[in-house]
């Protein structure tokens, strides 16, 4: 019987398919009493002992058996082929008929199951791949669910104010297509449940036990992760949550806009099952003090949150409540709701605010002391947000009539601002973003903007333009700006 050939790992590398690695190999593998066994997550066979036992002094594979879970049977032969060469007396006990067991195994079980699915190109949504349901299931069944909430709609939105039309030009030429035009198709709201599911990338990716990995926590498949699971194999599973848990993760759902506007207003859909009010929360890791002032606020038990600290869990049953619109772009459904929960009751718009963006790196403004002097006579405040509180934040725009400020992401908080209110933010010519113009038209506001120049990463405004604007809104006492 001819003895075991172990196959580089570059060999491996190029086949992928185990029948045509094994059919080109030779295996001989005895039969008898010991038994090894190899379960879902015990991916490595030098660390799980089994290496280890035939390589030890003396040792041999006489009498050995090996049982494994048809599941982990591609990556336990992958790690095989790529281990280093064994000592002379285990290779002489390495006989019998391998082959055609690891024939036999490899027909069983795709290696595909043990594959990156952007490898394999294996990309869904969850309409695409969960069954549609009507309600809530009291448990889960053996098919993933789709619960729809909302179905697409249209919305309709008013045009921002400028100075002139070559502005309003330049700000229609570079706001992206999902935020431009006047009417907007909002995307389904659901809510979907995922059995066996696995987290991966930084507690972003979701991926289902088939193998398929879903592109809404990506926002768009475009935007689906470039590196860790581009490559061949998937990461080892290092943890197992037993249980169900709710997913919140997203891509760039850390940062302050898309924290309250993407991860915050998907409360909304978890608040309308009572089944779903104590369940954990899985976020990525690096949740900041404001962010969790800001579950605090909602009536979020901190012990509920779980932070992804892993490369691959396996959840036993994963709720993922959808985006309540598209990023970047601001729909009713999620802000009415942040409003309806945050916003007192009593709050009436009388502060003006000017936010400076004085300790970021970038689109700051220039000669910005010139801008606040002629700014206080008017009454406006100064704020700076980056070390706020996140109650403080929600307080000072629930009480602001007129906001002027740089794009940023202090104008997020606009959502708390009383509708009526005047915003007017400033761009550099080089980057237009509609966001806050979007979030205006939802929130009732008076939106206006301002292009100044390019300087380095800053900008540079027109102070009389922005005096301009405070008249045409009519604000009250706003005198025209005189050099």
């Amino acid at each position: 019987m001819s003895p075991l050939r172990l196959v580089p790992e570059a060999e491996l590398r190029r086949c992928w398919d185990l029948r045509r690695l094994a059919s080109k190999s030779a295996f001989a593998l005895p039969v008898s009493t010991p038994v090894h066994r190899l379960v879902p997550g015990d991916l490595d066979p030098v660390n799980s002992g089994l290496v280890a036992g035939l390589n030890r002094p003396g040792g041999n594979m006489t009498g050995v058996t090996l049982l494994w879970d048809c599941a982990c049977f591609p990556v336990m032969a992958a790690l095989a082929f790529s281990m280093r060469p064994l000592p002379t007396k285990a290779r002489a006990a390495l006989r019998g008929t391998a082959k055609a067991v690891l024939k036999a195994a490899a027909a069983f079980t795709p290696i595909s199951h043990r594959l990156s699915p952007l490898f394999l190109g294996r990309i869904t949504s969850f309409a695409e791949h969960c069954e549609t349901v009507s309600a809530l299931p009291a448990r889960f069944a053996r098919k993933d669910f789709y619960l729809p909430i909302m179905n697409a709609a249209t919305e309709r939105r008013t045009a921002p104010i400028c100075l002139t039309e070559d502005e309003l030009s330049v700000f229609w030429s570079q706001v992206p297509s999902y935020q431009g035009g006047l009417a907007i198709k909002t995307p389904p709201v659901f809510l979907a449940g995922i059995r066996e599911a696995s987290i991966l990338s930084d507690g972003i990716t979701v991926r289902s036990r088939d193998n398929y990995v879903f592109h809404e926590p990506f926002h768009h498949p475009q935007h689906l992760p470039q590196s860790q699971l581009r490559g061949p194999f998937l990461p080892t599973i290092d943890r197992y949550p037993r249980g169900a848990y709710i997913h919140l993760g997203l891509l760039w759902g850390t940062s302050h806009f898309h924290w309250v506007l993407d991860v915050l207003t998907r409360f909304a859909i978890v608040e309308r099952f009572d089944e779903l009010r104590q369940t954990p929360i899985i976020l990525p890791k690096g949740i900041t003090r404001a962010q969790y002032q800001s579950l605090a606020l909602l009536g979020i038990d901190r012990k509920r949150i779980v932070e992804f600290d892993g490369s691959h869990w396996r959840v036993e049953y994963l709720y993922f409540p959808s985006f309540v619109g598209v990023t970047g772009s601001p729909t009713s459904f999620g802000v009415e709701w942040l409003r309806q929960r945050l916003l007192p009751a009593s709050c009436r718009g009388h502060r003006r605010i000017y936010i400076s963006r004085n300790d970021a790196s970038s689109r700051r403004i220039v000669s910005e002391a010139v801008l606040i002097k002629e700014l206080t006579p008017l009454g406006f405040e100064v704020a700076c947000l980056a070390e706020t509180d996140f109650p403080h934040q929600v307080r000072l725009f629930s009480e602001a009539s007129v906001i002027i400020a740089p794009h940023g992401a202090g104008l997020t908080i606009c959502v708390f601002t009383p509708s009526g209110a005047v915003i007017i933010e400033a761009f550099a010519p080089n980057y237009i973003n509609g966001c806050f113009w979007a979030l205006a038209n939802v929130c009732g506001h008076r939106y206006c903007f301002v292009i100044g120049e390019q300087h380095n990463q800053d900008i540079k405004v027109d102070i009389k333009g922005i005096f301009d604007l405070l008249g045409i809104t009519a604000v009250p006492t706003a005198p025209h700006y005189r050099t």
